[in-house]
């Protein structure tokens, strides 16, 4: 069946300059950002990406999910290129947990939604699961994948965002602060949880001007 790939970076960052180049302005060229502007961008775009993710993690299961290792607000270089990133995650719902939704439903629902291309993939011969497909890029979600398992039964998803501009390594460093090191996410979490980001330490130094 298909599967995503779960990409772990090392704890330890490379040292980087206290600012980056960052690309897009209207001449093409580049803009200097701040410490606190580039931090504030990146924790904006995790919190977009996981707040799209979460609608659909209500609509099968309200309670605490697994986050399985994969939290999802660690920055990637993964496929986005030079000074880019992207945040990947992964929850798993309890087994034997019935999904609220069967598969076409949700695919109708998430069509509905602006969600799109949604695709539907069974597995005949094979396996009993099936697989929901969407994306959304407007919500800052490059590809999602909701399993319906069969064995053990229960639901899982998996999603990448968009890729955002900016060094993943100057994030990191940011995201740890004066402390050097990442809060401890949680490994269990509700959909409506508050999801983490940043140590406190970076978020009392790094912030941007006018940013609480």
């Amino acid at each position: 069946m298909t599967s995503v790939a779960r990409i772990r970076r090392p704890a330890a960052a490379l040292g980087v300059a206290a600012s980056v180049w960052l690309s897009g302005c209207a001449t093409g060229g580049g803009v200097e950002v701040s410490d606190g502007e580039l931090l504030q961008a990146a924790k904006a775009h995790n919190l977009r990406f996981k707040a799209a993710v979460a609608r659909v993690q209500e609509q099968l299961f309200d309670g605490r999910w697994d986050t399985d290792g994969s939290y999802g607000s660690v920055p990637l270089e993964l496929d986005c290129g030079a000074d880019r990133y992207r945040f990947s995650l992964h929850r798993t719902g309890p087994v034997g947990a019935a999904p609220r939704v069967d598969p076409a439903s949700l695919a109708r629902r998430l069509t509905a939604e602006g969600w799109g291309p949604v695709e539907v993939r069974e597995f005949p011969g094979v396996s009993d699961d099936v697989v929901v497909i969407a994306e959304h890029p407007a919500a800052a979600v490059s590809k999602l994948y909701i399993t319906y398992a069969s064995r053990p039964h229960g639901v899982s998803i998996s999603a990448r965002s968009t890729c955002a501009a900016g060094d993943s390594w100057a994030v990191l460093r940011l995201m740890k602060g004066d402390a050097g090191v990442l809060p401890e996410y949680p490994a269990r979490e509700a959909p409506n949880d508050a999801p983490m980001f940043e140590s406190m330490g970076a978020a009392r130094t790094s912030a941007a001007p006018g940013v609480e």
